[in-house]
Parts: C-alpha cells; sequence; structure tokens
C-alpha cells in the first residue's frame, strides 16, 4: 500500500475522533451546565460541608444558657405579647445570677401597652448587667432606601451595653450554614448580637465579614 493510500485511509478516521470528542464535549458541558441551573452542584457541595462539620462538632459551651420563650412559657404566664413588667421580672431573675452577657433576642421597638412604666422598668432591669439588645431592619426602606433600622425604644435601650443586628441567611435549603458579623450599609453598620456578647465575655472577636459554621 503507498503511503497516498494510507493518508486517504487516515484522514476520515481523524475527523470520526474529532467529531465523537465534540459530541463528548458537548454533552459533558449540557451535563454540567443543567447540574449548576438545578443547584445539585450546590447541594452535593453541602453534603459534603455538613458531613465534615458532624465530624469536627463540638459539645456546647456550658458557659451559654438559652432561656427560651417556648408553649410551656406562655401556658404559665400568660399569652404573647408579655406586659414590659413581666420581661422586666425575667431580667431581673437573670441578672441575679450575675451573668456576663444577656443577649435579649426579642425585638422592644414599640412602646409597651397597658403598662405603665413598664419600659422604664425593663430598662432599669437590663442596665443591672451587661445587655444586648436586637434592632429591627425593615427592608425596603422608605424613599428608596435598602432598609430602616428601628432601634429598641429609647427608655429600654438608654441602659443596654450594644445594639445588634440578629438577620439569619438561608441557603435554598432552608439550612443556615453562615452568618454575617456586621450588617447595615455603607453609612452605618451593627455587630451580630451573638458577637457584642462574645466581646463582652472576654472571648474576642473575629472581625467583620461572614463567618462560617
Amino acid at each position: 500500500t503507498s503511503h497516498r493510500d494510507q493518508g486517504l485511509s487516515a484522514a476520515p478516521g481523524a475527523r470520526r475522533l474529532r467529531i465523537e470528542w465534540w459530541i463528548v464535549a458537548l454533552v459533558s458541558s449540557a451535563i454540567m451546565l443543567f447540574l449548576v441551573a438545578d443547584r445539585t452542584t450546590s447541594r452535593i457541595d453541602n453534603l459534603f460541608y455538613d458531613g465534615l462539620l458532624r465530624l469536627t462538632e463540638r459539645a456546647p459551651d456550658p458557659d451559654i444558657l438559652i432561656v427560651a420563650i417556648d408553649n410551656r412559657s406562655q401556658a404559665e404566664i400568660g399569652p404573647w405579647p408579655w406586659p414590659r413588667s413581666t420581661h422586666a421580672r425575667l431580667v431581673s431573675a437573670l441578672a441575679a445570677g450575675k451573668p456576663r452577657a444577656i443577649g435579649y433576642d426579642i425585638l422592644l421597638v414599640e412602646p409597651g401597652r397597658n403598662d405603665p412604666g413598664g419600659d422604664a422598668q425593663l430598662g432599669e432591669a437590663l442596665a443591672r448587667v451587661p445587655s444586648f439588645l436586637p434592632l429591627l431592619m425593615d427592608r425596603p426602606g422608605r424613599d428608596g432606601a435598602e432598609f430602616d433600622a428601628v432601634e429598641p425604644v429609647a427608655e429600654i435601650a438608654r441602659g443596654v451595653r450594644g445594639i445588634g443586628h440578629v438577620n439569619l441567611s438561608f441557603d435554598p435549603d432552608g439550612i443556615v450554614r453562615r452568618m454575617e458579623m456586621s450588617a447595615g450599609d455603607d453609612k452605618r453598620r451593627w455587630p451580630q448580637l451573638t458577637e457584642l456578647m462574645r466581646r463582652a465575655a472576654g472571648r474576642g472577636s473575629p472581625g467583620d465579614g461572614a463567618e462560617t459554621m
């Protein structure tokens, strides 16, 4: 067989190989685009990430105590919302234990109703111990603003050590895997409420930005 005949027979094979590789590349790209659009890759990443978190899971810090307002609390104290004087009594009970910090994660952005002097009582109770309150970041804000920052009632907030945000960022599967250590805009920013408590407890600060859980 001549060299010319060998070249002619090889050309169709080379073209076929190139076509096959193009088909493989196009199919692979289409599959990857589908997986990205369908968030399949994100779900796989989250599965690996959650698995690694479980491997490095730490026991809860015994110095942290969560006092929750649950159904039993409402059955014993009364339906929500509670009078501010009731909040003051509960905070006073917490303050008696001399905690290093209290994060009272309840929005107190409107004056109390039908409870004369209740706001002042709550403010005095919060002033007895390093206390921190959340603000409301109401989105969207007025007049085109990104948000309106609504801080706690002045009579309550005047005795607290600081005010922080409690915003949470949920992933598409409804799980919180990270939190913003500060939130706000170019004019003003607020630290995360738990970060304020950590500083008050002498645990230091990782700085601003997003912290992964």
